[in-house]
């Protein structure tokens, strides 16, 4: 993972506060620090406090804030190798990670009311944060360079301590000149050395306050780099993602179109067939009700056809039906029977044409249902085939009587919708 993606995602949720041990500062107040801020801060004491080491001059001073260097390149290597999965995010890596490297956090809610998780350190050093830090380093040069003249073990922790008590309290000073031990005289050594040459102590302070306004302004400018570096990284990495949810939309836009367009062609569809429809099924169900009812009559005629043509014949037989001069009996029996068999036909037909009818009006409701279920699928039935699939549906019904090509419409539609389906 890239260093700008780490110090993004470190300050969505971490603040980190150094707090300066009391015997190490003239004027300090500590502040919420992000963590490229933090960064530099120790990067600077640490460039400050080495400055000054050598065999004579212990390292107490430093050591804290090189432990602190230790732990964010621990966490920056680390992070090096890291790479998200669906078990384990990146936010998630950082909360197990930062307990284990700094050590254990404290909740704080920060200046623009966001909640996030606070660092605080507790640094037994100094700090060029401190604003009388230019009097401090002062002190220790010419403290490290008498020590490394004279060859003698100065520890310099104690030598700090000592001079800040006697600035913040001078009424101690020039109690210790007679001291063995370095941490002790040489506070008050410094201090009348100071007071003896107050022109050059105040050229040289000028001259610290210079040089660490100096430090400070190309920190300043370092932080202002990376800060706009990191500003540029996250703008490139929201445009992307501004981008892809473009995409992403426009493509869901166009589906819910396309969903809404196909809807609103079926429910045009049911509006326009669902009275044809209505129709169908009531006339397919009359026509039914008239077939029971031609169907009994039919019965009925054929019955009193075969008793009147049985009872003729019979007649015929015994010779009881009247003479007439100009026809014979036998035919007027034929007459008859001829009779009676063309009124079954036409009985015959008039079932045969109201099932026919039952039975189209029947076939139209249900090809009518079939062709709207298949217009919930997509594509079923294309814009071409609409029009064959409309004429079958509502060709005109013949009643039977005659042969038409009404049944040949109605199985090329039936053949069509089984192919769809």
């Amino acid at each position: 993972m890239k260093k700008a993606t780490l110090t993004r995602e470190i300050n969505k949720k971490y603040r980190f506060k150094i707090e300066i041990d009391d015997h190490f500062v003239l004027d300090y107040t500590s502040r919420e620090l992000k963590w490229s801020e933090f960064g530099k801060k120790i990067a600077e004491n640490i460039k400050y406090l080495e400055a000054l080491t050598h065999e004579f001059w212990t390292d107490e001073l430093v050591e804290p804030w090189k432990k602190l260097q230790g732990g964010i390149d621990a966490l920056s290597q680390e992070s090096l190798g890291f790479e998200e999965s669906e078990e384990m995010s990146f936010s998630d890596w950082l909360a197990s990670q930062l307990p284990g490297v700094f050590g254990y956090p404290q909740p704080a809610v920060s200046e623009i009311d966001e909640q996030y998780v606070l660092y605080i350190f507790t640094v037994s050093s100094v700090t060029e944060s401190d604003l009388k830090f230019s009097e401090i380093y002062a002190f220790l040069k010419w403290a490290s360079s008498r020590c490394a003249e004279r060859k003698e073990v100065c520890e310099s922790n104690k030598v700090v301590n000592y001079f800040v008590a006697i600035s913040r309290n001078p009424s101690r000073s020039y109690a210790n000149f007679s001291s063995r031990y370095p941490y002790e005289k040489l506070p008050d050594l410094y201090m009348l050395i100071q007071e003896l040459s107050y022109d050059n102590k105040e050229a040289e302070f000028t001259e610290e306050i210079y040089s660490s306004s100096c430090s400070q302004l190309a920190a300043a400018q370092e932080d202002l780099r990376e800060s706009d570096q990191e500003f540029r990284s996250l703008f490139s990495g929201l445009k992307e993602e501004m981008g892809t949810f473009r995409g992403e939309l426009a493509e869901w836009k166009a589906d819910q179109q396309a969903e809404i367009d196909r809807l609103e062609k079926r429910y045009r569809e049911n509006l326009a067939l669902e009275e044809p429809k209505r129709v169908w099924d009531a006339a397919a169900e009359e026509y039914a009700v008239k077939t029971r009812y031609w169907a009994i009559g039919t019965a009925v005629i054929i019955g009193v056809s075969l008793i009147l043509s049985g009872g003729g014949v019979a007649l015929v037989a015994w010779g009881k039906l009247p003479e007439l001069p100009w026809l014979s009996p036998s035919f007027i029996v034929l007459a008859l029977i001829t009779f009676l068999v063309y009124v079954i036909r036409v009985f015959i037909k008039v079932t045969l044409s109201n099932g026919h009818l039952a039975a189209a009006y029947r076939q139209k409701a249900t090809m009518t249902y079939f062709y709207l279920a298949l217009m919930e699928k997509e594509h079923a039935v294309d814009d071409p085939e609409r029009p064959l699939v409309l004429s079958a549906l509502f060709s005109p019904v013949d009643t039977g009587l005659v042969k038409s090509g009404e049944s040949v419409s109605l199985d090329a539609l039936a053949a069509l919708a089984l192919k769809k389906a």
